[in-house]
């Protein structure tokens, strides 16, 4: 039986993310592959693990706008192919989450 609250939209979105400390500060910086998302989170996969308990994701939208959203970190999972997999929550308001979500699934649909 499926648990969670919100459907996710499969993708495959590049994106940016900025790792921070619990005082803000930024520990790192790489990129990842948005592999789902959905109004509340998003799962990456990257080559080395996010160890920040917090994440700035930034991503390219139409005509290369750039969208940025907040996140805490939930999980990071090492896969099998020496990749890791990162589940994070969104920390930003429901409105711009949403629209962040919305407007990633859309840009990637356009690709």
């Amino acid at each position: 039986m499926e648990r969670r609250k919100h459907i996710r939209v499969q993708l495959h979105h590049p994106v940016i993310f900025v790792g921070l400390d619990e005082k803000g500060r930024r520990t790192k910086e790489d990129v990842a592959m948005a592999l789902n998302i959905h109004q509340e989170g998003i799962l990456l996969e990257s080559e080395n693990p996010i160890k920040s308990p917090f994440v700035v994701i930034t991503a390219t939208v139409g005509g290369g706008q750039q969208l940025t959203i907040t996140g805490s970190v939930i999980y990071t999972n090492r896969l099998e192919t020496d990749k890791y997999r990162t589940g994070i929550f969104y920390k930003d308001s429901p409105e711009v989450s949403i629209q962040f979500a919305e407007k990633v699934v859309q840009a990637y649909l356009e690709t």
